[in-house]
Order: C-alpha cells, then structure tokens, then sequence
C-alpha cells in the first residue's frame, strides 16, 4: 500500500495506469508501490542513455543491470542526504552547500566538498557547485604525483635522489599503476623492497671475503673465486666428457681413434664451416689416454684452446700450483672445491635487486630515502580523504540530475508513449 495514497497521481496510457513521477515526493512515494505494478524489473546499463557514472553508482551489485531494490536504494540514498529537492525536482546539474543535509555523514562529507571548492572559486559570487567543477577536481587529485591510493610518481617529488630511488624500485621489485596511467611505488612494494634487500645484502655478506688473501667456504679462492669459476663452467662438460673418453682409452685404447670423432670424416665437408665447426665442437679436449690425466702442454683442441688458458690460469695453478696437467682425481677435488660458490651463486636471495648492486642497496636502505617516500606515502592520506568527499559530492549531484529521469523509464514508461520526447532506453527508429 502507498503510504499517503491521496498524493499519488496515475496516468492512464493505452490499458494501463502509470504513475506519475515528477517530483521528489512522487519518488518517496515509488518506494511504496507493489513492484508488480512497476514497468520493469531489471534494465542493463549499457542499454541505457545516461551518464555512464551515474548508472554504476545505481548499480550496486555490480552485474552490470540495475534492478528495483538498487533503485529503490539510490532513491532513498538521495532523499537522505539532499534537504532541499528543488534541485531534484528540476534534475539540476549544480548543487547550493545549503541543499545538503548535513546531519547525514555522507550529507557532511558532500557538504564539505562543495564548501570547500565554492571558497577555491575564482567566481566570488558562486553559490552552487557544478558538475563540470566537481569532475574537473576530482581528475586533477587523481592525477596527482602521490594519488589516493598511496602510490608515489617519480615525479613526485624534486629531490634527485629520493625520485631515482622510486624509478629504480618499480623497475626491480615491481609497482602499480597510478590513476595517471603510469607505474608508481606503494606501501606495499616499498615493504617489499625492504624485506629482500635485507635477503639480498646477508646472501651478498656470504660471498664475501674480509680481505683479498682470505677464503671461506663459498669462496675457496678468495675474491678470485667468482672468475676462477667462470673458467671452471665455460669447460666442465668437455673434461667430464674427456675424463670419460680416457676410462675408455684405459680398457681398450683401440677406442681412442672411435672417441676423437676423427676415425671416420667421410660425411665431413671441409669446406664447409658449420661442419668444422661441428667437428671441432664434437671432438674432445686432447687424445684420451689411459692415464687419465689432461696435460696443458699436448695438442689442445682449438675450439676450446681459450678456455684451457683460463682453467690453467684462474683454477689449476691457483688450487694446485703446478699447472702442468690436471689429473682425474684433482678435477673430482675441483668440483667439490667449486660446489658451494655454485650453490650460492644460483641461488641468490633478493635476486631482481642485483642490477642495482649491492652499495646502491645498502644506500637505499641505511639512508633517509626509504622514510622520505613514507612520507610521502603519508601525503596520500589526505589526498584520499578530500577526494572521497568530493567522489560524494559527485555521486549526490548525479543522483539530483539523473534519478527522475530513471525511475521514469523504469518504474512507468511516459516517454515511451510521447512522440516529443525519447525514452533513455531507446535505440534506432521503428518503421511500420
């Protein structure tokens, strides 16, 4: 039943009784009426010639279709927080401060905005706010360096330091997107950041000597561990595969000329460089022998004649001092040697901050860089406050220019039937 029946007015059109919604209070009386007797039930959004804004505010649920109980919600939401509905009777697209019931906390909030940018007017004589003004604000906050959601722009502050520091975060350990459009640093990845370079720098301390004569596990020699290394990789699987080939050459030598990949040429075009190449890349380091040692001074394959230099050079002299020849047993110790290094150094903790090295991590986190950007972090609190009221203040002008025109192509359908006028859900032109 409608509350005050005496004040409701219906209009007949064709068969059917629609009711007449002009004003504020014949909204507050569609609140009552049987949602039977309400034209629609449901009504997508994207079907519908309003402000695009407006729709999704009414759209509560999200799904895309705005249903009786979420219009019947925003109605009261609007008459709620508006004391004054001249303005909804007249689909206003300003609002005065004084139309906004402030004993409501949205009424306070939205009343504080409008106050607020009615004293940043340049126009002195400005008593209500528009539309246009209230979006024209609310996108230069969005915009800014430091945004609601507490994300900082490089360019969010001067100081040189602090904004490489932002730029160098987001290209290491990540960021989010600004409402700019641009990748920004939050709380979140600065804690990140944080965190693994605390991993980054004790997994860093590891591999570290206190001087230049002194070893550790990880690095058995030294400082020179991390290029005595480096020889040791760019020739492992050739003197595995060399020390292989020589337990052959010990049980029959008659293999050696099998395993050289020399014995049988004939499918070989010597004038071919990719099958050089080839040839070269599959033969071993040196002639097998039963001994099982790789002497330095014998015939060295080509293709891998640098690398040799450098396994003499940064490993076997360095662990063994005779670099002469390096027998089986000396290769196994260097692998055992080299083992924790390898460990480490594949596994390295606060991985994505190795661009920025070590000292420049140390840097970041020990100076002032790290409390500046919470600083300015912090900034976005009030930046967040002020624009959530404007965002009410938006919502409650929308509500005032939208919400008769919805409800009257929702609950009755009166454009439908009047040639003048276009119904908000119409599309193209029927012709009969």
């Amino acid at each position: 039943m409608l509350a005050s029946p005496t004040s409701v007015r219906f209009t007949r059109t064709g068969r059917a009784y629609h009711l007449d919604i002009a004003t504020a209070a014949d909204l507050r009386n569609a609140l009552d009426l049987d949602e039977a007797l309400w034209v629609a039930t449901s009504a997508p959004i994207d079907t519908l010639h309003l402000d695009a804004l407006f729709l999704q505010l009414v759209d509560t649920d999200h799904d895309g279709r705005i249903k009786p109980p979420e219009l019947k919600d925003a109605i009261r939401w609007c008459l709620e927080v508006l004391c004054d509905a001249r303005g909804l009777d007249a689909g206003d697209e300003a609002l005065s401060p004084a139309a906004i019931n402030t004993r409501t906390e949205d009424g306070r909030r939205a009343h504080e905005a409008a106050t607020r940018l009615l004293v940043d007017d340049t126009d002195e004589t400005a008593v209500h706010v528009s539309l246009d003004h209230v979006r024209h604000v609310r996108r230069q906050i969005e915009c800014l360096a430091v945004s609601e959601a507490g994300i900082v722009l490089p360019r969010a502050t001067d100081d040189q330091t602090i904004r490489q520091f932002v730029e160098e975060l987001v290209a290491t350990v990540g960021g989010v997107t600004h409402p700019s459009g641009a990748t920004g640093l939050d709380e979140a990845h600065l804690s990140q950041f944080l965190a693994t370079a605390e991993a980054y720098l004790a997994w860093d301390a590891q591999g570290r000597s206190s001087d230049e004569h002194s070893s550790t596990e990880i690095l058995p020699l030294g400082p020179a561990t991390a290029a005595a290394f480096a020889a040791f990789v760019g020739v492992r699987d050739k003197l595995d595969q060399y020390f292989a080939q020589c337990e052959a050459a010990k049980l029959d030598d008659r293999l050696v000329d099998r395993m050289t990949g020399t014995a049988d040429t004939s499918q070989t075009d010597f004038a071919d460089l990719g099958d050089l190449r080839a040839l070269l890349q599959r033969a071993p380091l040196s002639r097998p022998c039963a001994e099982r040692t790789f002497r330095f001074d014998d015939p060295i394959n080509p293709w891998y004649a640098e690398a040799v230099v450098r396994l003499r050079q940064d490993v076997v002299r360095p662990m063994f001092g005779n670099g002469d020849q390096l027998t089986d047993q000396q290769w196994q110790q260097t692998k055992q040697t080299l083992a924790a290094y390898e460990a480490w150094s594949s596994h390295p903790h606060g991985a994505e901050l190795r661009p920025l090295g070590p000292e420049k991590v140390r840097h970041y986190v020990e100076a002032r860089t790290t409390d500046a950007v919470r600083d300015l972090i912090a900034q976005s609190k009030q930046s967040a406050f002020v624009l959530d009221n404007i965002r009410v203040l938006e919502k409650l002008i929308l509500f005032q220019a939208n919400l008769l025109q919805l409800a009257n192509n929702f609950i009755s359908f009166p454009d439908l039937y009047d040639p003048a006028r276009r119904a908000v859900f119409e599309r193209g032109t029927a012709v009969i």
